[in-house]
């Protein structure tokens, strides 16, 4: 009869007990049922029954592998337990069970929820592991899915690198979105993916293709750089190019303005081009670049190149124009030239026979000659060719002038006779007083006087300012009063003076002219007359 009570967590027990009587041969049994009632629940087991019923409470429609709304998580468990919850993502599925949906772009989120039940010091935990799913996909999120996934579409063998066809640009994109295309250069890439490759001339052609992709009111734009590869070159292209490319091959120190000598005419040009030469001069420069110089007494010569290019059925033309330099003239010859063509620069009037004035003879002559000059008589002309002619009481003087050209260590001269002729006699200016505006002007309250002074020239000369004195006389023999003037005559100059305060229509007053070569009062040094005075009545 003794009694074991099951644990609480086995239950209650139900024990069935035969009892066997006897005496003798007889026998006979009894049964009793009795109820053994289940120890009292311990904290680890009402723990241990907490955790096996506990469960986490879904909306409708959700469970673990797809939860959208927010969960129940009870915080009082069975036989008095209470529970704690954790999470491992608060930031999608609080501790109190509220939910945050993932973005669309994010993607489901597996998060996992501890509960903690106890009871007294009983204590256990148990984990949930469920999916939120990500929200409903926005048509900002389509539009960027769609623009990470749109690609450019090539032929077998292009790329972005080279295209030499026809792109395939779609016109829908992924998650239902649109997509629309623009060109920076249709002329080569059309929106609608056709090409149009460049010439070779052109080059490769560099295009920005822009793809516009939308859905609702999102729209975003995407831009793809590709090269589209010119075309093959054709045959009128390669000698274009060659044409461009073509030059004279010049021997160093030579150039177009002066060839010594001989030149490199290509025959074979850029692309596969061949090249013939043709010369206006082929004594000076053959066809195939030969360079004959002209003599050195001869002048150098510009000859006319013409290249002819051409590949297959094309053919182009370019033309170089040389200048070829004659032969190198040696230092005797340049002095020899240059001494045949020296010559004196004469005055106006003036030659051999007939010098009156300085002569303008040249330091330097042809071909880098120097010349120096020189005289027999430099007291008459000197090496500058500075001449002081004769007085005129002398004869004309014979002088004979030598000019020595130099270049390098040849030296040559030359040598001119020359006649300076002596002055003529008489004064150097001449008075003048008729003619137009000369003479003597009349009017009341003044007196005018004018002249023309002219310079003879073949009369002895005289240097620097002259004096012109106009003297009012008093019935031609009283001085009433001067006045003086100081020019400088080159060739010839009218000169006035007036009078004032005087009865100009007075015919008793005239004025007397004289030309000086000074103004003085010194009777010791007195002035000398340069011109025969005149009296203006």
């Amino acid at each position: 009869g003794t009694i074991s009570r099951p644990a609480y967590s086995a239950g209650d027990a139900t024990v069935t007990l035969t009892a066997t009587i006897t005496k003798g041969a007889a026998i006979e049994t009894k049964t009793f049922v009795v109820k053994v009632l289940k120890q009292s629940q311990t904290d680890a087991e009402a723990v241990a029954n907490a955790k096996g019923a506990l469960a986490v409470g879904y909306a409708a429609g959700d469970s673990a592998s797809g939860v959208t709304q927010d969960l129940t998580l009870a915080t009082m468990g069975a036989d008095g337990t209470t529970i704690t919850w954790s999470t491992d993502n608060s930031a999608v599925i609080a501790a109190d069970g509220t939910i945050s949906r993932p973005a669309y772009s994010a993607g489901d989120a597996t998060v996992t929820l501890t509960a903690t039940i106890t009871k007294g010091a009983a204590i256990e935990t148990k984990t949930f592991v469920v999916k939120v799913l990500k929200q409903s996909q926005t048509d900002a999120e389509a539009v960027a899915n769609a623009k990470g996934a749109l690609a450019v579409g090539y032929a077998a063998g292009d790329s972005a690198s080279g295209v030499t066809q026809d792109l395939t640009l779609a016109t829908m994109g992924a998650d239902g979105t649109s997509v629309t295309w623009s060109s920076d250069n249709p002329a080569v890439i059309a929106a609608d993916g056709t090409i149009s490759r460049p010439a070779y001339s052109a080059g490769d052609a560099t295009v920005t293709l822009t793809a516009t992709i939308a859905k609702g009111a999102a729209t975003e734009t995407k831009t793809f750089v590709v090269k589209v590869l010119k075309q093959s070159q054709t045959d009128a292209e390669a000698v274009a190019n060659a044409k461009g490319a073509l030059a004279v091959g010049y021997t160093a120190g030579d150039s177009a303005s002066g060839v010594t000598q001989d030149l490199t005419l290509a025959t074979m040009g850029a692309d596969g081009t061949t090249i013939t030469w043709s010369s206006n001069k082929p004594s000076v420069i053959t066809a195939t670049g030969k360079v004959n110089r002209p003599v050195k007494t001869s002048s150098d010569e510009m000859v006319t190149l013409t290249a002819t290019i051409r590949k297959g059925a094309a053919t182009e033309t370019k033309v170089f124009t040389v200048k070829v330099l004659k032969q190198m003239q040696s230092d005797t010859d340049a002095v020899a030239e240059a001494l045949a063509a020296l010559t004196i620069g004469y005055r106006t009037g003036d030659s051999a026979a007939n010098v009156t004035k300085s002569l303008s003879l040249s330091t330097t002559g042809l071909n880098g000659t120097v010349i120096e000059w020189s005289s027999n008589l430099v007291s008459v002309l000197n090496g500058n060719g500075t001449v002081e002619r004769p007085a005129a009481n002398t004869a004309d003087a014979m002088v004979m002038l030598t000019a020595t050209v130099r270049k390098g260590a040849v030296v040559q001269t030359k040598t001119f006779n020359l006649i300076v002729k002596k002055f003529e006699a008489g004064m150097p200016f001449t008075i003048g007083s008729t003619g137009d505006d000369l003479g003597l002007d009349r009017k009341t309250g003044s007196l005018t006087a004018s002249v023309k002074i002219d310079r003879n020239t073949n009369r002895a000369d005289h240097v620097g300012k002259e004096v012109v004195v106009f003297q009012l006389m008093k019935n031609n023999r009283e001085p009433v009063s001067i006045v003086a003037l100081y020019p400088d005559i080159q060739t010839s100059e009218t000169l006035s003076a007036t009078f004032h305060s005087i009865v100009g229509t007075d015919s008793g007053y005239s004025v007397k002219v004289f030309v000086f070569d000074r103004l003085t009062t010194d009777a010791t040094n007195v002035q000398t007359n340069l011109a025969e005075p005149v009296v203006l009545n």
